[in-house]
């Protein structure tokens, strides 16, 4: 299958955490945790099983390590040897050597500071198993079974959905979707509530970092000015 057929997801993870080795830096962390439940847009539970990238990981994937999901800045790349993956018992494991540029360097002190703590995957869904709800006002869980990762990144502010390519009710099962769909009024206002309290608070995210951008290149101006 190819990936022009498949969907481009982005999760959050775990923390980040920055060390060094000689003169070198490093970032490294969990970019997937396996076997926790993490809700989907109010729509489903998801959960990535034990093992699931290990296919794509046997085939020396081309991955890459970036900021924010951004390919403005590319932090290290596994085919390049400044990245470097591994599946163990508690998820997938990065660990990127860092450039010498002024990005990197500031993104190192930004984590060693703990003003970023966040990272994030991006992955292809191969195979997948949907359970239903077992109870009224339950939802129903996606299990990942097999998946390829093509990008890990630190987060200034990690969301499930950012960058994803789809909304989150695109990726329920037809029958699952008609099944809500022959829902009541009621479930379909609460649906729709839940959908746009999470859109406001993505808008709120950006908004802040926006905000935290300027408050920066403001600081540099005056220190510029008064150099």
């Amino acid at each position: 299958m190819s990936h022009e057929k498949l969907i481009r997801e982005h999760r959050f993870a775990s923390e980040v955490r920055a060390s060094t080795a000689g003169d070198s830096k490093k970032l490294s962390g969990y970019a997937a945790v396996y076997g926790v439940p993490t809700v989907i847009g109010g729509q489903f539970n998801e959960v990535l099983r034990p093992g699931c990238f290990d296919a794509c990981l046997a085939e020396d994937p081309d991955v890459r390590a970036l900021w924010n999901h951004s390919d403005l800045t590319v932090l290290g790349r596994t085919t390049a040897g400044t990245l470097r993956l591994r599946s163990d018992n508690k998820g997938l494991f990065y660990e990127i050597d860092l450039p010498e540029t002024q990005a990197a360097k500031d993104l190192w002190l930004s984590v060693s500071r703990k003003d970023v703590t966040g990272s994030s995957f991006g992955f292809y869904a191969l195979k997948e198993n949907w359970l239903p709800a077992v109870k009224p006002g339950e939802l129903p869980t996606r299990e990942i079974l097999a998946a390829n990762v093509f990008d890990v990144s630190p987060c200034a502010f990690p969301a499930y959905e950012e960058g994803t390519s789809v909304s989150a009710r695109s990726l329920v099962p037809e029958p699952m979707r008609a099944a809500d769909d022959a829902g009541t009024v009621q479930r379909r206002q609460l649906a729709t509530a839940l959908l746009a309290e999470h859109e406001a608070w993505k808008q709120q995210q950006v908004e802040k970092e926006q905000a935290a951008t300027d408050e920066q290149l403001r600081a540099r101006l005056a220190f510029l000015k008064y150099s």
